[in-house]
């Protein structure tokens, strides 16, 4: 994305927090909805943020699985994607956690992945 596609970007993110905070500010009485609203906005941010790395991190593997183990397969790399997409699913859902996974990788591959 060139930097002039990036500061437009930028400008309409920032215009719809503008108006985010201009519709939720009437209805702004106390000290606890201002509270409320800015953990509301923290939480947003957050998840925002997680997001963007999540989604960085995703392509920066597919480039790295392109680039240094040529698969060159769109259908390979769609597969990885729609599998990873499954597994995210039932992480989320508590049907296995990321430490099961790691264990798997250990018992299986000899791959021991700390954090």
């Amino acid at each position: 994305m060139s930097s002039g596609k990036k500061r437009e970007q930028k400008r309409k993110n920032m215009s719809a927090a503008r108006s985010k905070v201009h519709a939720a500010f009437h209805n702004i009485k106390t000290v606890g909805d201002l509270q409320f609203f800015g953990d509301q906005m923290y939480r947003q941010g957050v998840h925002d943020a997680v997001e963007r790395t999540t989604n960085d991190r995703v392509v920066m593997l597919l480039w790295i699985l392109h680039d240094k183990f040529r698969w060159n397969s769109k259908e390979r790399m769609e597969k990885l994607l729609k599998e990873s997409n499954e597994l995210t699913e039932a992480v989320n859902k508590k049907l296995v956690s990321t430490k099961d996974l790691c264990k798997g990788l250990e018992d299986e591959c000899g791959l021991k992945i700390t954090f």
